[in-house]
């Protein structure tokens, strides 16, 4: 692990004014305000610690799953910031809010998304965005046991080695002993680094074609593309799509790596036996599939109907699809 990195303890209220150093430290892109993290955090159940979980409304408002955040950790290019949830109490400050749920906040980890979910449902929010979840990534390109430990050795080629007497620990205490913080510091540290190391490729590419502007031309000969339905097979396609219904659809897929990634949670809306139409169209549709290809359509289809929705979007948007 490059050193040194410098822990920055936050274990109270008076004390998050130094998080204006992360917003300094972690920002990617002025203009967009667009900033880059490492995130993890600390839970306590209430199975393995249950006389500090019965404390635990006193810095957090709900446990649906019997777990409690204790930690939020946040690693940036030259610090890690530790920021002690008890210690700070009710409600949850705005800046880690805006931490939270912000998609300009780009948060990067191995487990992240259960992690925030779980930090959502202790602080009832109904949502986060900006997660980046590695370990979907290095699944795609199919390495096996890709937890943190296993990824920051291939990537970043140096072996860490964790202290599992600090695994499972009371999180609900003071932060004093400095075998305790390190632990805590490591992993937000190496979800930043491993981010910067399995991406820099692809970011590399993102920066040259940023500085230049290019004049390509998509053709598609459709009859050499076509694919033949059978006639069990139901598929919906997308035709006299606009510009701008194009863009609205983007935003939602970009989006769909959130706390719902299903969309299964909709936001009331006006419109809503019109969508409901739609969707029980496209769920016909997919009992009649027989091929993968066409039952990944309609399950993609019925997704953006609800994304649509949730968005607040025309419906008209969903009959083109």
């Amino acid at each position: 692990m490059e050193s040194p990195y410098n822990i920055v303890l936050i274990d109270n209220r008076n004390k998050l004014s130094k998080l204006d150093i992360l917003k300094e430290d972690a920002i990617v892109n002025d203009s967009s305000h667009t900033y880059c993290i490492g995130f993890d955090a600390e839970f306590i159940s209430k199975s393995n610690y249950p006389r500090s979980f019965n404390k635990c409304r006193n810095w957090i408002i709900d446990t649906p799953t019997n777990e409690a955040v204790c930690l939020i950790q946040i690693a940036s290019k030259k610090y890690v910031f530790l920021i002690y949830l008890p210690g700070i109490g009710l409600p949850l400050p705005k800046r880690l809010q805006k931490i939270i749920l912000s998609e300009k906040w780009l948060k990067t980890g191995v487990g992240i998304e259960g992690d925030l979910r779980k930090i959502c449902q202790n602080y009832r929010l109904s949502h986060f965005h900006g997660s980046f979840e590695l370990k979907t990534l290095a699944e795609v390109g199919n390495i096996k046991k890709p937890n943190l430990v296993n990824l920051y050795s291939l990537f970043v080629g140096k072996q860490h080695y964790k202290d599992k007497s600090q695994s499972v620990c009371n999180w609900s205490l003071p932060l004093r002993e400095s075998k305790k913080i390190k632990y805590a510091a490591r992993d937000a540290i190496m979800s930043y680094q491993l981010f910067q190391y399995m991406l820099e490729p692809t970011l590399n590419h993102i920066h040259s074609k940023s500085e230049s502007k290019l004049d390509v031309q998509l053709e598609i000969n459709l009859e050499e593309n076509l694919n033949i339905i059978e006639k069990n097979d139901s598929i919906l396609l997308g035709t006299h799509l606009k510009s701008s219904d194009i863009h609205k659809i983007s935003e939602i897929i970009l989006s769909i790596n959130n706390m719902y990634p299903d969309f299964s949670y909709i936001e009331p809306s006006l419109d809503k036996s019109r969508y409901s139409k739609l969707r029980k169209t496209a769920r016909s549709a997919l009992k009649k599939c027989t091929k993968i290809e066409s039952k990944l359509m309609n399950q993609l289809r019925i997704t953006l109907i609800n994304g649509c929705q949730m968005k607040g979007y025309s419906s008209n948007i969903c009959s083109s699809l």
